[in-house]
């Protein structure tokens, strides 16, 4: 989910994404692929979904079409993020993570490192420009040299990462798929589990409210 500017929220679904104007009285279906990412940029919004990434303008009412990029394969996209430099960055299915300037040339980025064949279902990028990537099914991974190379977080154990949540004061969290939450409180040189009371192990998001309460 996420609230725009202009205070309407959208919602990524398996149907499609979803908006809710301010005072409207329900929710708008306004595309049909499977979403799984929102992204923000300075001068248009993305969606990464079951059929590669679309976009829409600001101001135009949710009138979103498919990006023809060049260079991204035609895949699923799972997660999208965007560093301090305005460098996209596409997390896909089975291929690893691509990067753009522009949204529509792309190009594949860890070419040195087993990253290229996985799934990346989540993509986070520190204050400090530490990227962090969660596969499906082959860990935690993170790169300080804007993904040309990528380590493996070994600590964090799980079938699947799903989410991270990067928070200078409040530390950082990463979610899995049936292992519960890892934390670090060293901005992610060390993580440890954390589930005393969660009694459910399988976590998709986590979020910072603005009380400091995860």
């Amino acid at each position: 989910h996420y609230a725009a500017p202009d205070s309407t929220v959208y919602a990524a679904t398996s149907d499609g994404l979803y908006s809710l104007p301010q005072g409207s009285g329900g929710w708008n279906l306004t595309t049909s692929e499977w979403t799984y990412a929102f992204l923000e940029t300075p001068a248009q919004y993305f969606i990464g979904t079951s059929g590669g990434i679309m976009s829409t303008t600001y101001g135009f009412g949710g009138n979103w079409t498919s990006v023809r990029t060049v260079g991204l394969p035609l895949v699923h996209i799972y997660s999208l993020a965007r560093d301090s430099s305005d460098v996209l960055y596409a997390g896909t299915q089975g291929a690893g993570i691509f990067s753009s300037t522009d949204g529509i040339f792309w190009t594949q980025i860890g070419l040195s490192s087993p990253m290229i064949f996985r799934t990346v279902k989540t993509i986070r990028i520190s204050s400090d420009g530490v990227m962090f990537a969660g596969t499906d099914s082959a860990g935690a991974y993170y790169s300080d040299d804007s993904g040309t190379n990528w380590n493996r977080i070994t600590s964090i154990t799980g079938k699947q990462i799903t989410c991270f949540l990067l928070n200078d004061t409040a530390g950082y969290y990463a979610g899995t798929s049936d292992n519960g939450v890892f934390i670090s409180t060293d901005r992610g040189i060390t993580w440890h589990s954390a589930n005393d009371g969660l009694t459910e192990l399988n976590v998709n998001s986590i979020f910072l409210d603005r009380q400091g309460n995860v």
